[in-house]
């Protein structure tokens, strides 16, 4: 039986920073990368992993790092939505895609609103997606 590993009370575990529940939402995003002085240095196409009122994890081969700030535009059911944000974490796969979590300035009203409804709306599918994945109805029994 496996021993419990012990717990770390030099290094604890880091505080949610998150604002909002992680929605997993596919959406495709358009995004603009800004020197210091908010001038676009470059764009590149990504899609949204999940998606959250302060923020979202975007998956694309752009070469994003930490501090980096972004504009970001999201396909949303309804129109576009633009949010600004800073990168605050990069992650690469093993195929060199970037999963990079992005912290969203504050929206204004109308855009938080419009974020917040679209959250709602698409997370029904995507709890049920995972329950699906999670949860299946079909139970494979051994044949004799």
């Amino acid at each position: 039986m496996p021993h419990a590993k012990p717990r770390d009370d030099d290094h604890p575990a880091p505080a949610e920073r998150r604002v909002g529940e992680r929605v997993r939402a596919r959406t495709l995003t358009d995004g603009t990368i800004a020197e210091n002085g908010g001038e676009p240095v470059s764009s590149f196409l990504g899609s949204t992993v999940d998606l959250s009122l302060g923020g979202a994890c975007v998956r694309t081969y752009e070469s994003l790092t930490a501090g980096m700030r972004l504009s970001l535009r999201f396909r949303l059911l309804d129109g576009d939505l633009s949010a600004v944000g800073e990168v605050t974490h990069v992650t690469v796969d093993p195929i060199g895609c970037r999963m990079a979590g992005v912290r969203f300035d504050a929206l204004p009203p109308a855009d938080h609103e419009r974020l917040r409804v679209h959250l709602a709306r698409v997370r029904p599918a995507a709890t049920a997606a995972l329950d699906a994945v999670l949860t299946p109805d079909v139970v494979l029994k051994p044949t004799s």
